[in-house]
């Protein structure tokens, strides 16, 4: 019998949006016999981390608070930093196959994963047309080494596609 893949799911938090049921779905509906999901949420203090566990998919709270209002640019940076090397101990520690990032921050901390020991891909999905522009400059650089960068509507996808 085959080992199943595991695919670790990357997310900012784990509070009921879009991207987290998303995940959840995921959850319910992936064939269990070929994957094994476990879900890292930056910070996983969220509502939907129980019902994730429920599913049979643990949750990893990496820890990290969203970022301050005050300090934004100075706190996310911390916060990116820090959540980057928890996530490649996670990494280490639970070797997933496939690592699949949603949503911004997610994708800043999974850009460390590519190299990681037994990760063989990267999956990136994007749910936001994020207008700012710094944003989408670090969204491009964070996911440049994805084997596959998708988008939740044909509204994301142009506009991901019109800045890069």
């Amino acid at each position: 019998m085959d080992v199943p893949v595991t695919v670790l799911q990357v997310l900012p938090e784990v509070d009921p949006g879009g991207a987290e049921r998303i995940v959840l779905s995921l959850a319910r509906h992936v064939p269990r016999d070929r994957f094994r999901l476990e879900l890292a949420a930056l910070d996983g203090r969220g509502a939907l981390a129980a019902e994730s566990r429920a599913l049979g998919c643990p949750v990893h709270d990496l820890g990290l608070a969203p970022p301050d209002g005050r300090l934004y640019l100075t706190s996310y940076a911390l916060s990116v930093w820090r959540s980057r090397r928890r996530l490649r101990q996670l990494i280490a520690q639970i070797r997933p196959t496939i690592v699949h990032s949603h949503l911004f921050r997610a994708h800043l901390a999974a850009s460390c994963a590519p190299g990681c020991a037994g990760v063989r891909a990267t999956l990136a999905t994007e749910h936001q047309a994020d207008p700012r522009r710094w944003a989408l400059g670090l969204i491009r650089r964070a996911t440049r080494r994805a084997a596959c960068v998708t988008a939740v509507s044909d509204g994301v996808r142009r506009h991901l596609v019109a800045h890069g």
